[in-house]
């Protein structure tokens, strides 16, 4: 008879280590997964090869502009992961707020009116799951799935009942050109690198990174956020405002969700369009980034900067997506979001957990 014993490392793990073994897992899981699928789809392996070996690939606007967005997705979700609550709603948090930003178009409100009232909403919607953890000892998974699927059959109800457009394929009016980011000038030597990818997401991007990895970890604020998420028992009785933590833990969000959903809206095609299958949980706009962002920010909450590289893989990852055609693209776009999860499974049981085999005959 074959027994298993886990047990939890008392250690964190050395920073080093975590980059290696994650990096490891992650690449395998989901390359080779990806990998598998697109050769049953057609694609010849040289191809393949080409895609992930080609440098302007490694380094082209479109990689590094899904980075951004996706480090940016990552870190507005880590931060309410250290504060014990996992958000599974970042798909229809990321429609929301781009349905900000429609309307502070529609009504000529401007820019900074379109972050403004993307935060409000954001913090809103997703403080439903986080207080009724906190008051009413629900499930803050559970609650905040169910509010990404209200979401986004909210706003593709608005844009295919209320704006129509196209009858193949309703979507919302263009976004008014007031509703702008800037970006680096052609003349610019960045711009073949940062040609996709707003000034204002670098400079937000660097300031989160660098302000959480201090928040979390040398602040008595984060020290009480993260005492929030063992217990909120034991965090009331030490004197933590509850109150005050989670509206700042929402407040951090739901700014860097803002930032991430305007660079992927008035980055791209500047229009929502009505997605048919918002039934199986893929944005219209965000193709899963939602959920992705989410592995990524569990595997480095305790270290914030690793979620750059992460992002960075994950986003060669889509750039195969996006190279793909039809069907295939929703097939490997939904096989992504799930090997990127078993990714985070699996690199926390290596790094954090000490499995043990034991075998014993019966008598």
């Amino acid at each position: 008879m074959s027994l298993i014993y886990v047990r939890r490392k008392s250690d964190e793990p050395p920073t080093i280590k975590i980059v290696v073994v994650s990096l490891v897992v992650f690449i395998v899981i989901v390359f080779i997964g990806v990998f598998l699928l697109m050769l049953i789809s057609g694609y010849e392996l040289r191809d393949l090869v080409n895609i992930f070996f080609d440098y302007r690939n490694l380094l082209s606007p479109e990689v590094i502009r899904y980075t951004m967005i996706i480090a940016l997705l990552s870190l507005a979700l880590l931060i309410n992961v250290a504060g014990g609550f996992i958000n599974l709603g970042g798909e229809g948090l990321i429609a929301l707020s781009m349905l900000a930003f429609l309307i502070a178009s529609i009504y000529n409100l401007g820019i900074l009116t379109g972050f403004i009232l993307s935060i409000l909403l954001l913090i809103a919607w997703a403080s439903i799951p986080y207080l009724s953890k906190i008051y009413l000892e629900s499930s803050d998974v559970l609650v905040s799935f169910l509010q990404n699927f209200i979401a986004l059959f909210i706003i593709n109800h608005i844009v295919a009942h209320v704006f129509r457009g196209e009858l193949a394929r309703p979507r919302s009016p263009p976004i008014d050109p007031s509703i702008n980011l800037h970006y680096v000038s052609q003349g610019s030597i960045l711009y073949n690198y940062l040609g996709r990818v707003s000034i204002e997401s670098i400079i937000m991007l660097i300031i989160a990174i660098v302000f959480l990895s201090y928040l979390l970890s040398e602040t008595k604020t984060g020290y009480s956020l993260r005492l929030l998420s063992h217990s909120i028992k034991t965090a009331s009785i030490s004197g933590v405002n509850i109150p005050r933590s989670i509206f700042l833990n929402l407040l951090i969000s739901a700014i860097l969700l803002s930032f991430a959903s305007a660079e992927l809206l008035l980055g791209g095609e500047r229009r929502i369009f009505y997605n048919e299958n918002a039934k199986i949980g893929i944005g219209s706009m965000s193709f899963g980034l939602g959920y992705v962002s989410l592995s990524i920010a569990i595997l480095s909450v305790r270290k914030p900067y690793i979620s750059l590289l992460y992002s960075y893989i994950l986003a060669l990852g889509y750039m195969m997506v996006f190279l793909s055609y039809g069907f295939y693209r929703l097939v490997l776009g939904v096989a992504i979001v799930g090997l990127s999860l078993l990714s985070v499974l699996l690199s926390e049981l290596l790094l954090r957990y000490e499995v043990r085999l034991s075998w014993r005959l019966r008598r």
